[in-house]
C-alpha cells in the first residue's frame, strides 16, 4: 500500500519531528530558541544603545548579559536570581518575568511602545460601550 506524502511544508515538519529521522525543526524545538515567547513583549534599549525584544525567560536571561547601568543593583540582582531559579523549576516564570520587567524599568532600560492597531480598534470599541 501506497503511503501518501505530505504535501505542506507544516506537514512535513510535523512528520520529521515525530519519526526518528532528526530534523532542523525538531532541533529548533529543542534548544527552544527562535519560538514566540510566553509573554508580551518588552523592548530593551540597552547603555550602548543595542534593542533586544523580550518574551520568554531564556531571552531574559540572555538580556541581562546585556550592558546594564548598575548590574551590583538589587533589583538586577534579584531578577537574575528569580530567572535561574525558573529556570531550575523552583520559581514561575510569570514572577521571574515580572522581576525581569522591574529591573529594567528601574534602571531606565525599557523602551516605551506604541499600542498596536489592533488594541487601538478593541479600546475604541469598549469605549464606546
Amino acid at each position: 500500500m501506497l503511503k501518501a506524502k505530505p504535501t505542506s511544508r507544516v506537514a512535513r515538519r510535523l512528520k520529521d519531528a515525530t519519526t526518528s529521522r532528526p530534523s532542523r525543526y525538531a532541533d529548533l524545538a529543542k534548544r527552544g530558541s527562535r519560538t514566540m515567547g510566553k509573554f508580551l513583549p518588552l523592548l530593551i534599549r540597552f547603555v550602548d544603545g543595542r534593542l533586544m525584544q523580550v518574551s520568554s525567560i531564556t531571552e531574559a536571561e540572555l538580556a541581562l548579559a546585556g550592558q546594564w547601568p548598575n548590574k551590583e543593583a538589587d533589583v538586577y540582582r534579584e531578577a537574575a536570581r528569580l530567572l535561574v531559579a525558573a529556570r531550575e523549576g523552583t520559581c514561575t516564570p510569570d514572577i521571574a518575568f515580572i522581576a525581569f520587567e522591574k529591573a529594567a524599568r528601574q534602571q531606565r532600560l525599557l523602551k516605551p511602545r506604541k499600542p498596536s492597531s489592533g488594541l487601538r480598534i478593541l479600546d475604541s470599541l469598549s469605549e464606546s460601550n
